[in-house]
């Protein structure tokens, strides 16, 4: 019946998605033989050849395959997770196990971190000899904590990987005149896409600007020349979180590598978390009594617990002390260790979802992960994590809500729930079954304990929060955008004359006239602040995305 489909409609590939289901009919030790079978019987009934793929991979597969690992959409780390797909099909060997596995070839397993992924995502073909592909791909809107909306730098980030590596996509719906008419922000990617797609058809640009759009990390922006030709020109966003417009995070410094310029921006509203001592919290750790932490598993040579202590937070409550070690057989940023707390039964932070808590910390410059984990046949691995980069000392306050994803890849973790990339950057964890709450360490310098206060932690409802009239400045020059903004939504500004603020949805809500004099961002460092009138019983809580440009190739 596959076969007769595609003939009788004409298809030029099919893809066999959940065929890494076939160990179903007879166990992991015969998953190549089923898969096989149903591979050949469609090869035998097609009239022609066509490409194919399939959500996994056994050895006699390669007779029929056209290319080679697609993989599932991300829900967030958009770009990040399309640096480590293209060094996962170019390095695809690296992480081979001792003992081959029939079903080894896998989507989302590649293992490596940072300095593996920028040494492999941009190399020309490195092992494969396919054409590259870097489907599946889904856009998504604002639905925090968990997902990420695509903004149009997400998408010009996969239009160059595309172009850079002559790569195609398969796209996951989303690109209908109901949706679009819904969605608007859907529509900006999909005409973006479309762009990039038929300049990459028309094979538009030189191997040299392919070479520089590989870059991993490395940013770059289309437009059209006064000549009527496309170029590119490099572009910087450096994303800084503000967790409240009182605190030390709303001034912070920016580095622009380009010429003096004015400055463009995106702001985001976020959402907030009702009080510290809000009746509707859940303490999810109590460090009273026996804190209830196992050291579940650790780096080799890395040790610690968790344990109670004298000490009190700010607000008179007794902290636990989470301390570890690194004799220094693991690396720095492989020197992790779990620290974990069972619930049985589960338990239901659905309308709990964010995190607060009170940190003391040692300034040894470790990562304190808080992480939520749902059962595996639930939620397929997802991890909840959550960092705190331990570089102060002292008593802070933390209100942690959206999950984290790419700044896991800087670092080594161990597969503990065996879909290593899909967990942080793909999977959600099910609020209403938490099963597992876990503080890990990682980055811990070698040879010295770290030792940090936490007081009790707590399941925090998350709630809607509002800015009037932010503002922006940048050295000593101020504008205020004379608008009232609501979590989920953004505004853009891109130059003078051209800012607008959108709803979650990328709906346009009204084009925005700024006050004041548009701020220059300075070559190298520039102090920026943002400020306005938030809510009084919460903290408001922005994103600030600061975009740069450079000289066009």
């Amino acid at each position: 019946k596959h076969a007769q489909i595609v003939n009788d409609c004409k298809f030029d590939g099919i893809y066999l998605d959940a065929i890494d289901g076939s160990a179903v009919l007879g166990g992991e030790e015969n998953f190549w033989y089923y898969g096989t079978k149903f591979i050949f019987e469609i090869a035998k009934n097609l009239k022609r050849p066509v490409g194919m793929e399939m959500s996994s991979m056994s050895h006699h597969w390669w007779h029929y395959r056209s290319r080679w690992q697609a993989w599932d959409r991300p829900l967030r780390g958009y770009k990040r997770f399309i640096d480590i797909h293209l060094a996962s099909v170019k390095a695809s060997a690296y992480f081979l196990p001792e003992k081959i596995r029939s079903n080894e070839w896998e989507h989302g397993l590649w293992r490596g971190h940072s300095p593996l992924i920028d040494k492999y995502a941009g190399v020309e073909k490195g092992q494969i000899m396919l054409p590259i592909h870097l489907g599946w791909w889904g856009n998504q809107i604002w639905a925090p904590p968990q997902i990420e909306p695509t903004f149009s730098d997400d998408i010009e980030y996969l239009g160059c990987k595309m172009i850079g590596n002559n790569a195609g996509f398969s796209q996951l719906g989303g690109v209908d005149d109901e949706t679009f008419e819904r969605l608007p922000l859907f529509r900006q990617s999909s005409e973006i896409l479309k762009q990039y797609e038929e300049l990459r058809h028309k094979d538009y640009f030189s191997e040299d600007v392919k070479r520089l759009l590989r870059q991993p990390g490395k940013e770059f922006t289309l437009f059209m020349q006064d000549d009527d030709r496309w170029n590119f020109r490099p572009v910087s966003y450096q994303k800084h979180k503000v967790t409240a417009l009182d605190n030390s995070s709303a001034s912070w410094s920016v580095h622009n590598e380009f010429d003096r310029q004015q400055i463009k921006l995106r702001l985001e509203v976020l959402m907030s978390v009702k009080p510290y001592d809000d009746p509707s919290n859940i303490v999810i750790a109590d460090f009273s009594g026996s804190p209830g932490f196992v050291a579940e598993i650790s780096a080799e040579g890395v040790t610690g617990g968790v344990n109670s202590s004298q000490e009190k937070t700010p607000d008179n409550q007794t902290a636990g002390i989470v301390s570890a070690k690194n004799s220094g057989e693991s690396p720095r940023d492989g020197s992790y260790i779990n620290l974990e707390k069972s619930f049985d039964p589960v338990v239901d932070l659905n309308e709990n979802q964010a995190i607060g808590v009170w940190v003391k910390g040692d300034g040894n410059g470790q990562i304190l992960n808080l992480s939520h984990r749902s059962p595996v046949h639930i939620s397929h691995g997802a991890h909840g994590d959550h960092f705190i980069k331990i570089d102060f000392t002292g008593w802070k306050y933390f209100e942690l809500i959206e999950i984290e994803s790419s700044a896991i890849s800087d670092y080594i973790w161990p597969d503990d729930s065996h879909f290593y990339v899909y967990d942080s950057y793909r999977h959600t964890v099910n609020f209403k079954n938490i099963e597992k709450f876990q503080l890990w360490y990682n980055n811990l310098p070698k040879g010295k304990e770290v030792k940090c206060f936490v007081g009790p932690i707590k399941a925090i409802p998350m709630v809607e929060g509002t800015i009037d009239n932010p503002a922006i400045m940048v050295g000593d020059k101020k504008i205020i955008f004379p608008v009232k903004m609501e979590s989920g939504m953004y505004l853009e500004l891109k130059g003078e004359g051209d800012c607008k603020l959108y709803g979650p949805r990328g709906d346009l809500i009204k084009k925005v006239k700024i006050e004041g004099e548009m701020p220059q961002l300075q070559k190298g460092e520039n102090t920026i602040s943002v400020s306005g009138k938030g809510d009084d019983d919460i903290n408001t809580r922005l994103q600030i995305t600061v975009i740069s440009e450079g000289e066009p190739f």
